[in-house]
């Protein structure tokens, strides 16, 4: 009951969103939804970094690297500029940035959740490891 609550004070106040902007969120959504441009992100969020640093956090090839930074970047995800010969890659989106650290909370939360076993006798506690079948 809440819930539909919440969504009608929210369409009241705000409005229902625009095709472009479902279309946008829906970019948003297609850039972050391979899983080697989401740990792009993740790193990006930590500070400017460059093509070679992320080659070695990411494990990419350099081809594969800088085809997601520039199809990001062509959404205005993330910026880059140039220094010498190298290239530097910095998160500049803040709604990447909110969105990445959600998927992250969630993705730690839900991890914490497979490791958590309800027992009749004790309630809650860790899943430890099972011994390997003989």
């Amino acid at each position: 009951m809440e819930r539909n609550f919440y969504h009608k004070q929210r369409f009241a106040t705000k409005g229902r969103p625009s095709l472009s902007q479902v279309s946008a969120a829906s970019r948003l959504f297609a850039a972050m939804g391979f899983s080697k441009r989401l740990l792009i992100l993740l790193h990006l969020m930590d500070g400017e970094r460059s093509v070679s640093e992320m080659v070695s956090l990411i494990g990419a090839s350099r081809t594969a690297l800088s085809q997601h930074l520039s199809g990001m970047a062509k959404l205005g995800i993330v910026k880059s500029r140039t220094q010498g010969k190298r290239r530097f890659y910095s998160c500049t989106s803040e709604q990447a940035k909110m969105v990445v650290s959600f998927l992250s909370d969630l993705a730690i939360s839900r991890a914490s959740l497979i490791n958590t076993v309800q027992t009749p006798d004790r309630g809650w506690r860790q899943r430890t490891a099972r011994p390997p079948i003989a």
